[in-house]
């Protein structure tokens, strides 16, 4: 899809997203910034408006291949980095960020029961328990790319919800 169809789309996911209860009350969130090439959901604007509300924002972080990802504080969107996995990240030298309150994911699919496929790594399946609980996990897709069930592994890790540009699925029970 084009990036004029799917802004209408990103538009519905950031409205859904900030009227979620967890976001209002959140002072540390996790987002991603999106691949372009990828047309992965684009939430800069839900960056933008939970900076003017004071939250401290994260994002991930993967220092080499094997390695596991954390989050790394970002106080301005323009100090991020390209990173060897293509996508964008905070520089080595901002702080690690241990306790976040809601971290949103991306990926590729997502199922009604909160599993996903992403790019392969296993990062977030690896990261998601380091820090639930207290952080919620809140995927984000296009209806698209919501589907009835996905095969899954032993370490896949669900979400608590997903929200698309037409619903929201949760809280998913554990």
């Amino acid at each position: 899809m084009s990036p004029s169809e799917v802004a209408p789309l990103n538009q519905r996911i950031e409205r859904r997203l900030l009227a979620r209860p967890e976001l209002a009350q959140a002072q540390t969130v996790a987002l991603f910034w999106p691949i372009a090439r990828l047309r992965e959901v684009d939430l800069r604007g839900v960056d933008a408006v939970l900076r003017q509300r004071g939250c401290q924002m994260a994002y991930p972080f993967i220092e080499a291949p094997g390695f596991p990802m954390v989050f790394r504080r970002l106080d301005e969107v323009g100090l991020l980095v390209p990173s060897r996995r293509g996508f964008e990240q905070p520089e080595a030298s901002a702080p690690l960020i241990d306790r976040i309150d809601v971290i949103v994911v991306p990926g590729l699919l997502f199922d009604a029961a909160g599993f996903r496929v992403g790019y392969g790594g296993g990062y977030y399946d690896g990261a998601l328990p380091r820090y639930r609980p207290p952080a919620v996990a809140i995927g984000v897709c296009y209806e698209m790319q919501l589907c009835e069930a996905l095969p899954r592994s032993d370490h896949d890790v669900a979400v608590d919800t997903v929200i698309t540009d037409e619903q929201e699925i949760g809280p998913i029970p554990a």
